[in-house]
């Protein structure tokens, strides 16, 4: 379930400009696209699904041009439909958590969260993002030939890219950080598709004991995609990091800022290897 710590974060300022561009993919899904900046895997794709703060989020989208930099076609669909809450909800959140906060501060930030929070678990479901992201990615497919659909999830898109690798034919793998919206052990079990998971120290959605549970449950999983490429699932407990960091965290931290960077190289690797073992590229 959704809680007030999916609203913790920070705005990324971008080091660079955003390198991709609007448009418009299969039932008429708003999309951020980063083109591919090297041709050394051709066909491959990653499709980005968000968290609550959807695919406007400056910080998905430096994300997204940062897996373009890696080869893949990077899609972010728009989950949400303008439904999400503003980024400067963090804001709210980090007034509500600060210690030093006065009564005020701390009221106006839940009145702030009783706002949006709320409205937006009214208006969208796992389901329904589900169901976007199939119609993008069989639409990438024709559009632009690809062969290949690595699926990332941060938050509530986790727990959309957990669903839709119990299907056969929407993806290709999974990688997942700090997801939510699972319920365990049932959809662990039901994972059909290579997964990689990044779990951080400090989460409302998934305790040690779930990450546990989640680590043993995809090390002793043989299903038929890990058994077709090879490629071992993979679970990691990120230390001293919280929900959020993957996307969110706070660059002024230097753990942080490298936690993040790993787990997207590790994400990275892992569609790598699925991909290269699946002879795409």
């Amino acid at each position: 379930m959704v809680g007030i710590a999916c609203c913790s974060g920070k705005i990324t300022a971008p080091t660079t400009p955003l390198e991709g561009q609007e448009e418009s993919i299969g039932n008429g899904h708003k999309c951020y696209v980063s083109q591919p900046k090297n041709a050394t895997k051709p066909g491959a794709c990653v499709i980005l699904a968000t968290d609550i703060f959807g695919y406007t989020l400056v910080n998905v989208r430096v994300v997204a041009d940062n897996f373009a930099r890696e080869g893949y076609l990077a899609v972010v669909p728009d989950l949400f439909k303008g439904t999400e809450p503003p980024p400067e909800l963090m804001n709210s959140f980090k007034g509500f958590t600060n210690k030093n906060s006065g009564v005020l501060v701390k009221a106006s930030a839940v009145l702030q969260l009783a706002r949006y929070v709320p409205g937006f678990l009214m208006r969208n479901s796992i389901p329904k993002g589900c169901d976007i992201v199939e119609n993008v990615a069989s639409a990438v497919k024709e559009k632009y030939g690809v062969k290949f659909i690595g699926l990332q999830g941060y938050c509530w898109g986790g727990g959309i890219a957990v669903h839709l690798a119990h299907k056969p034919n929407v993806v290709d793998a999974i990688a997942v950080a700090h997801p939510s919206e699972l319920k365990l052990p049932v959809d662990i079990e039901k994972i059909q598709k290579p997964a990689y998971f990044a779990c951080p120290e400090h989460d409302h959605a998934i305790s040690k004991t779930d990450f546990d549970l989640i680590k043993d449950i995809l090390s002793k999983k043989i299903n038929t995609a890990t058994t077709t490429t090879g490629v071992e699932n993979k679970a990691q407990w990120i230390d001293g990091v919280e929900h959020g960091f993957a996307t969110r965290g706070n660059e002024d931290d230097p753990h942080v800022r490298e936690m993040r960077a790993f787990v997207l190289q590790e994400a990275v690797a892992f569609f790598d290897r699925v991909g290269s073992a699946n002879k795409i590229f």
